[in-house]
């Protein structure tokens, strides 16, 4: 739709450009078939001026359209005027080097008649123009537009008839101008629109630099018209429109064209804005595409971990809510006979939570491999956490267990973390209500409780966070333990990564096109023959 528009507006500022080189080179041309020796002073005068006021048309359409690259009907109506004018002042020529030319006594009469019917043109443009330069929009000011369009017409087609009834004026067979006896009455029209411009002014909110372009387009033609009422030989009516013309420009366009600086101004201010937040955005990507990377780097994914460790088949993944997230899982040899298993939940997501994650990570692990026990390790971590947590208002949920190859005894300890599920061989999955203790990070001193748990060929051990009962639908349902357990028991013998991939197929299943908000982590130890 713009596209049309601008190529319309480039149509005629085309059409006006031509128009107003084209009446000037006509008037030169008209010029030199003209014995000046027989005209009176008074008609060189007015042809002078006509002409004069040609060319200043053509320096003030190329003032207008120089780089403006709004297309508003200001501005379309404004180049429309300065074409008519322009027009206006050519025929005006035309008819004072035909007048008293028998020859030319015909043409003399078209050019005539087709000035003063132009004439109702150029001033219902001129109303419909400053009604957008005024920027009104009100019930009254319609019924006024409406009254201007009925009048024009009629006025319009009054010039037309007299042609042929001569009420108005008319061209004898000699060629010269004569007014008719309903002559003064061809300004009723203009009488009209000029009332209505000047009340626009005095009556409607409109700026002070608007009111005086208003007011100075009525005020300097009706001087003119008045002048030119009462005397004959002299043509100033047009030239006055002219000076109109150059007035509104100087007034309504320069306000007019500040509205449109600061409004590009905005425009650069917003798009300069919108493009550092696009950097911002694509840095913050950036560093949340890295932080992904280094956080997926410290969590093992190498599949099967322990390929010396014969009877174990142990399997995990974490899929996070955002980029980064806050559960991580671990894994680790001891020494030869005992590996470390670690699943924690940090309250939170995004960048902090996963921070706090690594460090607790890390704080875990350097633990166990200093021998100490699950709850010793939780209690340990508890104490590095506890004053920080309790600025950051952050805490862990853990459980860790060590698992001895040899005994394919469990020890383990829960920190207020999920309870785990677990399958006896030849059984289905249940959840295991194992001692639970307080978070870690929530308060000090706390003493972790410890419990053990034999497993045997055929059993399967399965560890997760709340992001797997948690996980909801559209309508808010959770998916829940129970969903989780059926989950499992669809096919309880499955090797560990198979089971796990099952679980979060039926998780997505349920959630459908709902947003993940909570990060979805999961291990399974499944104890195999040796």
């Amino acid at each position: 739709m713009r596209f049309m528009i601008k190529s319309r507006w480039e149509l005629q500022k085309l059409f006006i450009f031509l128009q107003l080189i084209l009446c000037p080179a006509a008037s030169i041309y008209f010029l030199s078939l003209r014995d000046w020796d027989s005209m009176p002073a008074t008609w060189i005068f007015s042809i002078a001026l006509n002409l004069f006021g040609m060319f200043i048309c053509i320096f003030l359409f190329m003032s207008v359209v120089k780089d403006r690259s709004d297309i508003t009907f200001r501005t379309g109506y404004f180049s429309y005027l300065i074409g008519i004018c322009d027009f206006e002042l050519f025929l005006s020529l035309v008819t004072w080097l035909m007048d008293d030319v028998a020859s030319f006594h015909i043409l003399n009469a078209i050019a005539n008649t087709a000035s003063a019917a132009l004439s109702t043109i150029m001033l219902r443009v001129a109303w419909f123009y400053l009604v957008e330069v005024a920027d009104l929009d009100t019930p009254i000011l319609h019924k006024i537009s409406r009254f201007v369009n009925v009048i024009a017409a009629i006025s319009f087609t009054l010039y037309i008839v007299n042609y042929f009834g001569h009420y108005y004026f008319y061209v004898d067979s000699n060629g010269l101008y004569h007014r008719g006896p309903y002559f003064i009455t061809t300004y009723v029209f203009t009488a009209i629109m000029f009332i209505c411009i000047i009340g626009i002014s005095i009556f409607m909110d409109v700026s002070s630099t608007k009111k005086n372009a208003l007011i100075s387009f009525a005020a300097i033609p009706i001087v003119a018209v008045i002048v030119q009422a009462l005397t004959f030989g002299i043509s100033l009516t047009y030239p006055a429109f002219l000076l109109s013309l150059i007035f509104i420009y100087g007034n309504v366009f320069a306000e007019q064209n500040h509205e449109l600086t600061q409004n590009r101004l905005k425009a650069i201010t917003a798009e300069n804005k919108l493009l550092l937040e696009q950097q911002k955005h694509e840095r913050i990507k950036t560093e949340l595409n890295m932080a992904t990377e280094i956080q997926t780097k410290t969590l093992p994914t190498i599949f099967p971990p322990f390929p010396d460790a014969k009877g174990i088949d142990l399997y995990s993944v974490m899929h996070p809510a955002k980029e980064v997230g806050g559960d991580f899982y671990d894994f680790f040899k001891i020494d030869d006979d005992q590996i470390g298993l670690v699943i924690a939940d940090v309250s939170g997501k995004g960048v902090p939570a996963a921070l706090y994650m690594m460090i607790a990570k890390t704080l875990i692990k350097s633990a166990v491999k200093q021998g100490m026990s699950p709850a010793e390790t939780l209690s340990y971590v508890n104490e590095q956490f506890y004053e920080t947590s309790e600025e950051l208002d952050m805490f862990v949920t853990v459980w860790l267990g060590i698992f001895n190859l040899k005994t394919n005894l469990l020890t383990a300890s829960n920190a207020g973390h999920e309870y785990p599920a677990i399958k006896r061989a030849g059984g289905s999955f249940e959840i295991y209500k194992d001692k639970h203790s307080f978070v870690v990070g929530g308060l000090e001193n706390i003493h972790y409780k410890e419990y053990e748990l034999s497993l045997h060929p055929g059993d399967t051990l399965f560890v997760y966070t709340d992001g797997v009962p948690e996980a909801s639908d559209e309508t808010d349902t959770l998916f829940g333990t129970n969903r989780m357990i059926e989950a499992l028991n669809h096919n309880p013998e499955l090797h560990s990564k198979e089971l796990i991939a099952h679980v979060l197929q039926e998780i997505q299943f349920f959630i459908g096109t709902a947003e993940q908000f909570d990060d979805i982590t999961m291990m399974a130890l499944r104890i195999e023959e040796k």
